[in-house]
């Protein structure tokens, strides 16, 4: 995965498979958008990455030169760097409405569905944990609104891509300020 973006389908399936929600009443969070109207039972999810886990993979690949590299040091190309490394990332799912307490009670035993887990090992993504479901029921219009929380803990691997400019180099000479002796020259390639 290259962007966040790429998991946010992945996730409105997840979400609504796990909760029983229509898909179309499952909705990404902080997107300026009002929930789905009705009594309805509605989701909304946001996936927040959280840290870095394990030890990273490079891979380095020559690139074309991004500025003018000094002729006296050869031939040197920059080059892009790709790091693979695994995320985690805790997932917020929100259910709201008629049977969002039933819903909750579905997620944290989540992982251990068929269905869920193929969806997951289709896009390589892992479960490590889940809260518990917390209650966040509230008043709202004059009449209850069941609401309940929980967050999941997933995590997949990310890469990430950046360019070095190895080709942008120079050269170097180091001498004594009172006897202008040279103490040492040499150049710097970017590596």
């Amino acid at each position: 995965m290259r962007d966040i973006n790429e998991l946010n389908p992945i996730f409105q399936q997840v979400v609504a498979l796990l909760t029983g929600a229509d898909l179309n009443r499952v909705i990404l969070a902080n997107q300026g958008k009002p929930m789905p109207g009705g009594t309805a039972l509605s989701a909304s999810y946001l996936l927040v990455p959280i840290k870095a886990y394990g030890w990273p993979t490079l891979r380095y690949d020559d690139a074309v030169d991004l500025e003018p590299a000094d002729p006296s040091l050869g031939d040197w190309t920059d080059y892009d760097v790709t790091m693979q490394s695994t995320m985690i990332f805790t997932l917020s799912v929100n259910i709201f409405n008629e049977g969002a307490a039933t819903a909750a009670m579905s997620l944290p035993n989540g992982n251990f569905r068929a269905d869920i887990a193929a969806l997951l090992r289709q896009y390589r993504i892992g479960w490590f944990q889940t809260s518990p479901p917390r209650n966040l029921t509230v008043l709202q219009n004059a009449g209850i609104q069941p609401r309940y929380q929980c967050d999941l803990t997933l995590y997949a691997e990310v890469e990430t891509t950046y360019a070095v400019l190895r080709a942008a180099g120079f050269s170097y000479e180091v001498s004594d300020a009172l006897t202008k002796q040279k103490l040492q020259s040499g150049q710097y390639n970017g590596s």
